[in-house]
């Protein structure tokens, strides 16, 4: 790679917007936010980015209901997150169910080449992170289709040597078609100088020939809730960005009962970051929300029904999170 290719690339103009990858489960919520940008929608705003949607399949039947995503995203990468097997949460022993069922996460891929168009490779984590996984799996995967995601795994302290010898080897092997996810698994150190960043940077100068995107540069429940991710994308060349999409890496049962106090999560384009409006109920919350400078009823078609709907369904106040999330990042507002 050529000096003058890594300039082209990390003093990129943003001229052209930034591709949005949320990261979904294929649950009902998910498919119903997403199809509201199927159709004539795709089409809509001037600045409007790609959406690349990242599905991580925890049960095998996920595979029967991508119709919805396909028709709304312009490319569809499917995972099975067998980091999801090393933590104790609600999905865990359904993901470990898939891989059993097919043998490896390798064979769930050549099971179903024709059901999949692009397959992302996160494989499992580990304290250092163990880059040579990604080989083996890769070399495994990559003959059964034309393009590759790899989804590495990185936390905000600096790399050992040990580990950019392991990155160097994969940008090495690897094709110009594949794409590279860049994944924060602990959020932090994201300003310039950081470590965070600096990670984010020397890997996007290293996979200079790929698409590359930044992932989970942001967490809207705690840590760091400024979203970094579209600002970083641009200042390190990177293609796109992507994230929970203001929901959680590790899900957890939600807990029964009656519970009086209820939190609406809305994100701010203006101030790139979420904010949490408390109330007695979903409709006291509702309220406080109303009475917030930043809301803006007209903002998209989710705030609309935020604006004229009054439920205190879980479900329901989850999609207006989400869509209103996916809309300002599509439109290039999250910066």
């Amino acid at each position: 790679m050529t000096n003058e290719k890594i300039n082209s690339n990390t003093e990129k103009e943003a001229a052209e917007p930034l591709a949005y990858a949320p990261i979904l489960r294929n649950g009902p919520s998910e498919r119903s936010v997403i199809r509201e940008f199927g159709g004539l929608n795709r089409f809509i705003g001037p600045n409007r980015g790609e959406l690349y949607t990242v599905i991580e399949v925890t049960e095998r039947d996920d595979l029967n209901n991508l119709t919805v995503f396909q028709n709304a995203a312009d490319l569809v990468l499917i995972d099975l997150p067998s980091y999801l097997t090393q933590d104790e949460n609600s999905l865990s022993e359904d993901v470990q169910g898939v891989i059993d069922e097919s043998g490896s996460v390798a064979d769930f891929f050549a099971e179903n080449k024709d059901r999949i168009s692009v397959p992302v490779l996160s494989g499992t984590l580990s304290s250092p992170i163990t880059y040579r996984q990604y080989l083996q799996l890769y070399h495994e995967v990559s003959p059964h289709f034309g393009s590759i995601a790899l989804r590495l795994f990185l936390r905000p302290i600096e790399f050992s040597e040990e580990q950019k010898a392991n990155l160097k080897k994969i940008q090495a092997e690897i094709s110009e078609d594949d794409l590279v996810l860049f994944d924060l698994i602990e959020v932090g150190r994201l300003k310039k100088g950081e470590q965070g960043y600096e990670n984010f940077s020397y890997l996007c100068e290293l996979f200079g020939e790929n698409e590359r995107i930044i992932m989970n540069a942001f967490s809207s429940y705690d840590g760091e809730n400024r979203n970094f991710g579209p600002s970083i994308a641009k200042e390190t060349g990177a293609e796109g960005f992507g994230d929970f999409a203001i929901n959680v890496r590790y899900p957890n049962p939600v807990p029964l009962g009656n519970i009086d106090t209820r939190i609406i999560r809305q994100y701010s384009p203006t101030e790139s970051q979420v904010f949490e409006f408390k109330g007695d109920g979903y409709g006291g919350a509702f309220k406080e929300l109303e009475d917030w400078d930043l809301w803006n009823p007209d903002h998209c078609e989710f705030c609309r029904r935020a604006d004229n709907e009054n439920t205190e369904w879980l479900s329901f106040w989850k999609r207006i999170r989400m869509g209103h999330y996916i809309s300002s990042a599509l439109e290039e507002e999250a910066v």
